[in-house]
């Protein structure tokens, strides 16, 4: 941690390398990243898979007619 200074504090060369490279990488990331993945890219949102989750699991809840059958797992992370 001795060697992390924010970027304000950074001189100006650094900051036009930093800004050409998030340039760069904003047209490739999208092809990188899975269209899962709904953080850290334009037009995505966190809390788009919380809705999901949410409207599945509504669906699944109030399901009355049919033969199809529907199950729902939630998997969580003791570590974090």
């Amino acid at each position: 941690m001795t060697n992390f200074r924010p970027i304000a504090l950074c001189s100006t060369m650094t900051k036009v390398i930093s800004k050409a490279l998030a340039m760069r990488l904003k047209n490739v990331l999208p092809t990188i990243i899975s269209q899962t993945q709904s953080a850290f890219i334009s037009n995505r949102l966190i809390t788009d898979n919380v809705l999901l989750s949410y409207e599945l699991h509504h669906f699944i809840k109030h399901k009355k007619t049919g033969k199809d059958s529907f199950l729902s797992i939630k998997l969580y992370d003791e570590g974090l």
